[in-house]
């Protein structure tokens, strides 16, 4: 009798566990109808850009990933790969690779996630867009103070700091859950703008934790 109430119980929970999970499944397919709307471009496609471009296209949205050199071929001719640090499992996802900005599309978000030396070139490439295009200019670090207003593209570009990354290795991006950690996001000017919040919510809509910071010059410069 004992032993019938454990597999009732068991069984039971395995159905309501299988429920619940393909609840889930329906409410990110969901949102991932809902996001293909929204149309994301991604300049630089390092571990850092391939990170958001990876996570922005998992949940719907059509991403355009600008890369350069080498990583240009790997994505060219192999996607956009990554393997869950959870799981291991690897996943092609689907991006429009780019070697340059294209100017005549319109975009409802633009990260720039360049090295330091490429940014002025990267500023150069965005200011042909439309003029309410959100730009966020994405940092992996704090940055010295003096150089806050290059660093966001002449004042033009909202600011953001990620906290963590992927890791590249021969092409396969490797990433952990980005829930853990805040993205800090900001106008250096310390505005509460419209664009700030149009850059929150879709980044929001990826599943990724943003925090928008009144103060983000002071997380730049680590004060």
């Amino acid at each position: 009798m004992r032993r019938g109430r454990r597999w009732l119980v068991a069984g039971l929970a395995a159905a309501i566990g299988g429920y619940l999970a393909l609840q889930q499944q329906r409410r990110a397919e969901m949102w991932r109808v809902r996001n293909h709307a929204v149309r994301v471009l991604v300049i630089g496609a390092g571990p850092l850009g391939s990170t958001y471009a990876a996570l922005l296209a998992h949940w719907g949205m059509q991403v355009s990933l600008v890369a350069h050199g080498a990583r240009l071929a790997q994505l060219r001719g192999s996607g956009l790969c990554v393997q869950s640090a959870l799981t291991r499992r690897v996943n092609r996802l689907l991006v429009d690779v780019l070697a340059d900005v294209p100017q005549e599309h319109d975009f409802d978000l633009v990260l720039v996630t360049t090295d330091d030396e490429e940014l002025p070139e990267a500023a150069d490439s965005v200011r042909g867009l439309e003029p309410n295009t959100p730009v966020v200019v994405l940092h992996k670090a704090p940055v010295a103070g003096q150089s806050i207003q290059g660093y966001s593209v002449d004042g033009q570009a909202l600011v953001g700091l990620a906290t963590q990354g992927g890791t590249l290795c021969d092409g396969l991006l490797r990433v952990q859950p980005m829930q853990q950690v805040p993205t800090h996001l900001g106008e250096v000017s310390g505005a509460d703008t419209q664009r700030l919040h149009q850059a929150a919510a879709i980044l929001r809509r990826a599943g990724i934790w943003i925090e928008v910071e009144r103060h983000i010059a002071s997380c730049l410069t680590g004060s």
